[in-house]
């Protein structure tokens, strides 16, 4: 079985090909359940195989549905009262007709805040979904996919629903039960606090110790094997690294399953952490 994990941005500048230090990572794991999984490829999206952009690289790859699952650390919905009455795929759908910013392979931040606001007017500044409620609960910082300014989760989500609608609307879980092939929405801070490691200032070059810190209670998990050293390079790869357990945990049936009302998960979706 094979597995990806996602590190994500909403930032157009993250996405040019010419871009020497990305922060959009792919990891690529092997994994069956009689051994440990293991790691097989780290890399940035500029350097994903295939023709083409990178958005465009990465979403073929995600099309193509050659692995069991793929998780991306990005929001794949809006809070319920944003998305259409049709449902979470007709939201894919308004959000791929958006018009795209210039020289970007998905739409602004704002052309989503204006698209939800066709639907609701805006609640609160930052509204949150009931997943990421729960984590903010647990006093984890969390982006509202309705948000812009600094710290905002609406780049993300806007250019993350583009991608979903790019690679041909692949099944996604919660909302499909397919099993290879599925796309889940992953959380790197989720995942590390279930996991009791440092979830935060593991960044940069002051970072470095907590990065070391992670990758040795991963060690136990996953065999990162020569890409060890990249992961402690970068907190990006690290997070792709991260991101696969997400993949895995959903596909196998085991990510923690949502304490919400079913139909408002339907059209939320939600973050799958491994156990």
């Amino acid at each position: 079985m094979e597995f990806l994990g996602i590190d994500f941005s909403g930032n157009v500048r993250s996405w040019r090909g010419s871009r020497a230090t990305s922060n959009v990572w792919v990891c690529r794991v092997k994994y069956d359940s009689d051994s440990r999984p293991f790691v097989t490829e780290l890399t940035s999206v500029q350097h994903l195989a295939g023709g083409g952009p990178p958005f465009r690289r990465l979403a073929n790859l995600l099309a193509g549905g050659q692995f069991s699952a793929a998780a991306i650390d990005a929001p794949f919905s809006l809070p319920s009262r944003y998305v259409p009455e049709e449902g979470w795929l007709k939201l894919l759908e308004l959000v791929d007709a958006l018009s795209l910013d210039p020289a970007a392979p998905f739409p602004g931040a704002q052309s989503l805040i204006a698209l939800a606001q066709t639907m609701s007017r805006l609640d609160c500044q930052k509204p949150l979904r009931q997943t990421e409620k729960l984590w903010s609960d647990r006093r984890i910082n969390v982006r509202s996919t309705l948000w812009w300014k600094p710290r905002g989760g609406a780049p993300f989500a806007a250019a993350c629903m583009k991608l979903l609608a790019t690679a041909r609307f692949p099944p996604c879980w919660p909302w499909s039960n397919q099993t290879e092939g599925l796309v889940v929405e992953a959380f790197p801070a989720a995942q590390l606090w279930s996991w009791k490691l440092p979830l935060q200032r593991y960044d940069g070059r002051d970072g470095i110790s907590a990065r070391q810190e992670i990758i040795r209670g991963l060690e136990t998990r996953i065999n990162l094997g020569r890409f060890r050293e990249t992961a402690e390079e970068t907190a990006d790869a690290l997070d792709a690294v991260i991101s696969s357990f997400a993949a895995i945990a959903a596909f196998r049936g085991e990510a923690k399953q949502p304490g919400a009302e079913g139909a408002l998960v339907a059209r939320e979706g939600w973050i799958a952490v491994h156990p």
